[in-house]
């Protein structure tokens, strides 16, 4: 016997669209919508975050990290007009992310006087300061 869960069907109705087959509705429409998982799946493993680690709130935190990557790529895109088929997006996307959620603090690393001047510049020359 299988047992299925779902918040949005609540009865054992049989979907007409599969005639002889008699398959419930809950099975046709998560047939019908699982291809969005694979998708967030594919782009999680394509630039993943996680590291190993033994405790399961670093596994969790890593994975909602994976997922607002993916969550905050796809309402840029929506924000900005941009294709949904251009190249690369998703890596070019998490690389400027990550630079802007750093760049305030190393701008404040360059102005310090007691970090050697090698590093001070290559800040620099990274940002075009």
């Amino acid at each position: 016997m299988t047992y299925l869960m779902s918040s949005l069907h609540h009865d054992k109705e049989i979907d007409p669209a599969t005639e002889n087959k008699q398959k419930p509705a809950i099975i046709t429409f998560y047939n019908h919508t699982k291809s969005g998982v694979d998708v967030v799946d594919k782009l999680s493993r394509t630039y993943d975050v996680s590291r190993n680690s033994k405790r399961w709130p670093l596994t969790i935190f890593f994975a909602l990290l994976n997922h607002a990557g993916i969550n905050g790529m796809i309402i840029h895109k929506l924000n900005n007009g941009i294709e949904k088929n251009k190249t690369n997006l998703r890596g070019k996307f998490i690389r400027e992310l990550g630079i802007s959620l750093v760049k305030e603090h190393l701008n404040t690393r360059r102005q310090n006087q007691k970090l050697p001047k090698d590093l001070r510049t290559r800040i620099s020359k990274y940002f075009g300061i």
